[in-house]
């Protein structure tokens, strides 16, 4: 379908065990192609898939397209469409099951051992030649397409959080903020880690609640509200709240310990914060809220389909922490009953970073391998400037389309 648009570009690729080279190769070669890279989505399988090569790849990627959306997640297997001149170069040494296991996957039906080996040789040339492309199972490695043009593709991202400061839902803004922090690596005063190879870190040393003056510790925040695995950080002009695991460190030192790469170098200093937890009462409410943002967003625009990654925690089946099956599945079509929605349940979703709190229901970039969360690409109609739109009814124009059209026809009749 987003090959039917005009002026998309699709590149697609895989990467199998051993091949993570390949991923710089690919966006080397990119350069001299002038390819930008708008919407990429990517999946990994296998049972020993190295998930910080996946990581690795992702960041490659993000970085290379900072503006890019990417969106995917860890499957059990997949499928990828190859050119058709990657066939065995000697068809006839390949076996009958072999042979009719080619041309199913190029939609052609076979019946094993109605027809001779040589004639069923024949037929896969014959079919190939008439097939630029041809499918092949992908049982592990990282696969996926990269799209530039104009890619109708927006991604929405939902990771529901009891807010533990407001006992509930969270809100846009809090009282608390940082009021004292440091980003330190080995070497630097302070750093409590006595080996060089252990990370840089950032520590938040002081909250103030600004409606009413008082300052937290770390070990203060936690007597009065609870101790907290996520902390929230939300710059004071941004939207929603960024969140980061909290080292279990932070107890014995008296300060928030957080190893995060996408919270950068820069001092956390005066950013807003909450403290949070996953609750599956909260990953429903925000559903609702994420689907209700996106009815609104959409209001003038059609959306045409979505393509869903769900975490394998929160279905198929009823948990006991989401006490409903096909949670999210089911928020998506009570919001948009008549829409297509496909997925599946994955080990880990792809997508910019799930946010609490957020205004905006569209997300870009910040792509990272998370837990916990649910992941739409969402296909919407893209808006047609009428006034650069081309339209050419002019009679060479119609003669050049009809001719190709029949050429096509009588080529598809002798086929």
């Amino acid at each position: 379908m987003l090959g039917s648009f005009p002026n998309v570009t699709i590149l697609p690729f895989l990467l199998t065990s051993g091949e993570q080279g390949n991923i710089h190769q690919i966006l080397h070669d990119n350069d001299t192609n002038s390819f930008d890279c708008k919407v990429c989505m990517i999946f990994a399988c296998g049972e020993n898939l190295c998930y910080a090569k996946l990581e690795s790849t992702i960041l490659l990627i993000q970085n290379k397209y900072p503006q890019s959306t990417i969106v995917g997640g860890v499957c059990t297997s997949g499928f990828v469409s190859l050119p058709s001149s990657s066939l065995p170069g000697d068809l006839a040494n390949l076996s009958e099951s072999e042979v009719n296991d080619i041309m199913k996957n190029l939609g052609c039906p076979v019946t094993i051992g109605v027809e001779e080996k040589q004639n069923l040789v024949a037929n896969l040339v014959h079919m190939v030649q008439g097939h630029q492309y041809i499918v092949e199972t992908v049982e592990e490695g990282i696969f996926g397409i990269m799209m530039g043009g104009d890619v109708p593709v927006r991604s929405v991202v939902s990771r529901g959080m009891r807010s533990m400061t407001l006992n509930g839902p969270p809100r846009f803004e809090t009282p608390f903020w940082v009021k004292e922090a440091q980003y330190l690596r080995f070497g630097d005063d302070g750093y409590i880690f006595p080996d060089s190879s252990a990370p840089p870190y950032h520590q938040i040393l002081s909250i103030e609640d600004r409606s009413t003056g008082k300052v937290y510790t770390y070990m203060e925040m936690m007597r009065q509200f609870g101790r907290a695995s996520l902390v929230g950080l939300r710059d004071s002009d941004g939207d929603g709240f960024t969140l980061c695991n909290v080292h279990q460190l932070s107890s014995m030192v008296d300060f928030f310990l957080l190893f995060d790469e996408s919270l950068g170098s820069e001092s956390l200093q005066g950013k807003n914060m909450d403290l949070f937890e996953i609750d599956g009462d909260a990953c429903l409410h925000d559903m609702d809220l994420r689907m209700q943002q996106l009815q609104d967003a959409l209001k003038d625009e059609k959306l045409l389909g979505a393509l869903m990654i769900s975490c394998n925690g929160r279905g198929p089946e009823a948990s006991h922490l989401i006490r409903e099956e096909m949670a999210d599945a089911k928020r998506f079509r009570k919001a948009f009953p008549n829409i297509p929605c496909l997925g599946f349940y994955a080990g880990g979703e792809i997508g910019p970073l799930a946010q609490s709190a957020r205004q905006e229901v569209f997300q870009y970039g910040k792509a990272a391998l998370q837990g916990f969360t649910v992941v739409f690409a969402v296909f919407v109609v893209p808006k047609i400037d009428l006034g650069t739109f081309h339209l050419d009814d002019g009679k060479d124009n119609v003669n050049r389309f009809a001719n190709d059209y029949f050429v096509r026809e009588e080529r598809l009749s002798r086929t």
